[in-house]
């Protein structure tokens, strides 16, 4: 997994964006939604990168955020997205 975000303090805000290699972005969006409910979008850039746009708010729970790090710990485990 690749966070895609600046480290500079100065671009820095409540959106991340992460690239998980081996995994076609849509399809983890998908599994993600169906399966946890976990609400995320991708962005593709052909030739360049693709990845998930994170973006947690002040509504979202420590629990929500929980779920969303188990699911992508247990997709990247795993190395595929469940059927």
């Amino acid at each position: 997994m690749k966070i895609l975000n600046s480290d500079d303090p100065e671009q820095s805000c409540g959106i991340g964006f992460i690239s998980v290699g081996g995994f076609e972005a849509s399809k983890l969006v998908g599994y993600l939604w169906s399966k946890y409910r976990v609400w995320t979008t991708s962005f593709n850039s052909p030739g360049e990168y693709q990845g998930l746009r994170i973006t947690p708010n002040v509504y979202t729970t420590l629990e929500e955020i929980d779920t969303f790090v188990e699911a992508m710990q247990e997709v990247i485990k795993r190395g595929s997205i469940p059927a």
